[in-house]
């Protein structure tokens, strides 16, 4: 009979140690939900009774040019291009979206070949008027020599536009 009091006595000692051992870890997992649920709620979200309807990111418009090049064939010029105007001895770049002259140039104090530096565009529209057909020729070859692909034209005097 010891030998089954033995028995029964460890039987005993582990059937309470499992029960300390299950109560230690039902602890244990309520600390680290509890920790969970505190670390989760850092930043109070409030819940949707509805997704939100999705709206698409606000585009910023491009803006669009008041006047574009076409090529003789009809495909449309990609790349930069100013758009100046010569008149009353002076040349003015123009802003092809606003309209705006950006830059202006007096021939009788710049010299063309300045002019043509300080433009530097792959592509150079010229509207010329009467008062400039003396000072054309230098600024022509001024234009071309920068290595930009030049195309020109007569206006009246009183354009305010190279278009």
């Amino acid at each position: 009979m010891r030998r089954t009091r033995r028995r029964s006595r460890q039987s005993v000692e582990l059937i309470g140690f499992l029960d300390i051992l299950s109560a230690v870890m039902v602890i244990i997992l309520i600390v680290i939900s509890v920790l969970a649920l505190s670390l989760g709620s850092g930043s109070p979200q409030q819940a949707q009774s509805q997704p939100k309807p999705a709206t698409p990111e606000p585009v910023e418009p491009t803006p669009v040019a008041l006047v574009e090049l076409v090529t003789a064939g009809g495909t449309p010029v990609r790349t930069p291009t100013s758009f100046l105007l010569c008149r009353a001895g002076q040349v003015e770049r123009h802003d092809p979206v606003s309209g705006e002259i950006t830059d202006r140039w007096d021939l009788d104090l710049v010299s063309p070949t300045t002019i043509a530096e300080e433009i530097k565009t792959a592509n150079i529209y010229l509207a010329v008027a009467g008062s400039c057909f003396d000072d054309l020729d230098s600024l022509v070859i001024a234009l071309r020599s920068s290595g930009s692909s030049l195309g020109y034209e007569p206006v009246e005097e009183s354009a305010r536009r190279p278009w």
